[in-house]
Order: structure tokens, then sequence, then C-alpha cells
């Protein structure tokens, strides 16, 4: 490997170690607690989506994007805290080879096999991620683009952006690239491939770190892996063509979400849900795809709530959830109101109509049916995913508690959000043919982890109630 490469790697550590410390200042504000490994995959993303608010802002007042006022008030928010606590805030990196290496001893051999395979895949991604060029057409029209005009202009305009570059989606995505410029290595669109893989890392952090004490860890970093190896994951992770899309990392944000929000069925702590928001906020801001996830999310908080009423006053109350739920609003409805003002709209939006779905339902019913029953017939690890999604479904007939609560809930997010993208099918203006063939690999890959994680969730659900009753 080239010193190069040893750079390249440097300066992506540089950005994760920096978005990781702001995700954790605002856990320490929020009072944020969840298992290790998750908590530093949820405190990665929280701090891309700090970040990419307080980008929003600035662009909103006119201050230009520069590297220290983005990244100075995190500096000096985490030397507040240090003082006013008299003990570290931020997190504090302990390096115990010893204690590492009896913890490795004592794994059992299909634990050190699952973990071998997990890390030299993660590696061997990495190095190919790395290496690859920036060539799919809609990732440079779409995000590096505006990334790099926003860059370059020290804001989010759109004065020299193509008008086929979907203008009106989400910028999320493309103000961490400009995040992450910002940290000191300048305009590199070539680096910033790397940002996917740190939504990699957060999503094996967010799987074994949830399920580390619910399962064995042979099956808490399986999970990760099977949604590594799953088709339209792997392709968007491993293909030249599709490195570097923003459907995987919402795909991730929305497995946040779900870590969030059944941490927050479980424990019933506020701070669980300010968490879940942010979650949210980040989904409804990364593609548009993201919006119906965020309006699925907010109303299985709301059936919550409808079950748990008396938590609402202490909600209400709770300074931390109005703030965080103002973030919401901000940065949903603030970036609709901004495309609709300025009347942005794509090939897919202009002709859009919701009032054609029975009227074309019929004639296209068996296209969609045959072209997406073909792609899952096309690959057997599919069946393998059904098979999962099965066995997480017929736990709830075996025991009922909190997590089971979690489990439905999820469920409902996960085919409601199947049947939106079905819907869209139905009423799309482009041919059907076309559009489903162009972006089914891609929707499939939003899905594919929160369904990894209602079985995962599901296997917990029995191990739970398996643990109850061997201590009755």
């Amino acid at each position: 490997m080239s010193a190069d490469f040893f750079t390249q790697v440097a300066l992506l550590s540089l950005f994760t170690v920096a978005s990781y410390t702001i995700g954790r200042i605002c856990f320490r504000l929020l009072q944020v607690e969840l298992p290790n490994f998750a908590k530093a995959g949820a405190a990665l993303l929280t701090g891309f989506a700090l970040l990419v608010l307080q980008l929003g802002l600035y662009s909103l007042v006119g201050l230009k994007f520069n590297g220290f006022w983005l990244y100075t008030p995190w500096v000096l928010a985490g030397l507040v805290l240090l003082w006013n606590s008299r003990k570290a805030a931020l997190p504090r990196i302990t390096i115990e080879p010893l204690k590492w290496l009896h913890y490795w001893l004592d794994l059992s051999l299909l634990d050190k096999l699952i973990s071998i395979i997990l890390v030299g895949t993660l590696g061997a991604l990495l190095v190919l991620q790395l290496s690859l060029p920036l060539y799919a057409w809609d990732v440079t029209a779409i995000w590096f683009q505006k990334a790099k005009h926003f860059y370059f202009f020290g804001g989010i305009d759109y004065s020299l952006v193509f008008d086929y570059s979907h203008k009106d989606y989400p910028v999320a995505y493309p103000l961490i690239v400009d995040a992450f410029y910002l940290i000191g290595i300048g305009f590199n669109d070539q680096l910033a491939l790397g940002i996917n893989y740190l939504f990699l890392l957060a999503a094996c952090g967010l799987f074994y770190g949830f399920f580390r004490n619910k399962l064995p860890i042979w099956a808490a970093l399986a999970l990760p892996l099977t949604m590594l190896l799953m088709p339209p994951v792997y392709t968007m992770n491993f293909d030249r063509y599709y490195v570097a899309y923003a459907d995987f990392p919402l795909g991730v944000v929305v497995l946040f979400y779900a870590v969030a929000f059944t941490s927050w069925v479980e424990s019933e702590q506020a701070s669980h849900l300010a968490l879940t928001l942010i979650a949210l906020a980040l989904a409804g801001s990364m593609k548009n795809e993201g919006i119906t996830f965020t309006l699925l999310g907010l109303l299985s908080i709301g059936i919550v709530l409808l079950i748990r009423y008396r938590q609402i006053l202490s909600l209400l109350k709770s300074v931390r959830i109005m703030i965080v739920a103002s973030i919401l609003l901000f940065s949903i409805l603030g970036w609709n109101f901004y495309t609709k003002l300025n009347k942005f709209e794509t090939d897919i939006s202009i002709g859009f109509n919701p009032d054609r779905f029975f009227e074309q339902l019929p004639e296209r019913y068996d296209t969609i049916v045959k072209m997406i029953g073909s792609e899952l017939a096309s690959d057997v690890r599919y069946v393998g995913l059904g098979v999962m999604l099965l066995l997480g479904f017929a736990s709830l007939f075996a025991t009922r508690n909190r997590l089971s609560l979690a489990l439905v809930l999820l469920w409902l997010v996960l085919w409601g959000q199947a049947a939106i993208y079905i819907a869209i099918y139905v009423i799309t203006p482009l041919d059907i043919r076309y559009h489903i063939s162009s972006t089914l690999t891609r929707l499939l890959t939003h899905l594919i982890p929160l369904a990894i994680f209602t079985f995962g969730l599901g296997l917990a659900n029995l191990n739970q109630s398996n643990r109850r009753l061997m201590n009755q």
C-alpha cells in the first residue's frame, strides 16, 4: 500500500474522531446512555446531523462556510463541559492490550471466526472504496457536484448547479461531504468516497452494541455481516457504479432510528426519545425517501405515547425534547419550504399525481409484481432474508414484552415504507419498467438494515423470554 493510502485513512480518521466527539458532547448534554459500541455508532451519526444543521444555519444567516467557525464552537463546548464537571466530559480512550487479549482468548471458536470474517471484509472494503475512481453519474450530479459548489461558494447555493442534479433532493449528504472538506483537507472528492465507509462502521457499531447483551456474541457480529452481504447493500458498497450513493447512508440512519426508538420503548427515558428524533431529522434530510421514513417514525412515536399517555405531559415539560423537536421541524419543513419557494422539480415530481393510483393500478400491477418478484427470486440471499423476517415476526406469538411493542411498530415502519415505494411505482410519470429497473436496488438498500434489525430484535425477544422462564 502506498503512503497516500495511509494519509487518506488518517484524514478519514480525523473526521471520524471529530464527528464522534461532537456527537458525544451532544450525548453529554442530553444525558444519553447506550451500550458502548452502539453509543459509538450513534454518536458518529449524531455528529454528522449536528454538522449538517450547523452548515444549514450558517447558510441561512449568510455566514460563509469555514472550517474554523464550523469546528471551533464544538472545541469550546467540550472545554466548557470539561471545566464545569472537573472530569473528562469527552470520551476517554484507554488502551489495555492485556484485557483485550484475555477477552479474545475467552471467545468461542465461532465468535472468533465471525469476527475475523467481519473485520477482514471491512478492511478489504476500505481499500476498495479508497482506490475506486469517482465514477457513478448520479453520485457526481446529485451529491458530489452540489458539495463541490457549496464548498467553493461558501453556502447552499444553486446558481451553478445543473437542473438535472435533482435540486429538490435534501442536502444532508452534500453537507456531510463539505464538513469533511472543511476539517482541513480542502476539496478532494476522491477521498470523500470514504464517507460511506464511515456509515458502514456506524452500522456495525449499532448492530453489535445493541445486541451484544441480548444475543450470543457470534450472532451480534453476524447481523452486520449479513446486512453487508445482502445483494443490494453489497452492490452499493462494492460496485464502482454505486459506491458513494446516499442510499446506503439513508439505510444506516433508519437503523439508527430503530436502535434509538427501541431503546426508548425499553427504557422510557426522554433522552432516548430525543435521540430518536435526531435520527428521524437526519433521515428526512438525507433523501426524499427519508421524509416518508420520518413521517412513519413519528407515527410510531405517537402510537407509543397513546399507549403510555401519562408520559406526554412530562415530555412536554422536557426542554431537551422540545429543542430536538424544533430541530426536526426546522430541518425538514425548512428545506421543503425552500424547494417550493424556488420551484425545484425533477423528472419524477413533474407530472406526479397521486390521484392516478386507482386509474393506473390495474395496468401496472402485473409489471410491478413480475419485476420485483424476478429480482427477489434471482438470489438465494433474498430467500434467507424472507426466512429471517418470518422468524422475527413469529417471535411476537411466543411472548409479550417491551421488545414486542418495538418490534410491532418497526414492522409497521418497514412495510409501510415498502408500500409507499410500490405506490410510487404505480403513479410514477416515468416509464414503469425503467423506473423499477433503475431504482429497485437502491430502494431495497433503504429497507434491508431495518429488516435485519427486526430479525435480531425477534431473536432477542425470544432470548429474553427464555431467560425469564429459566429464572422462575
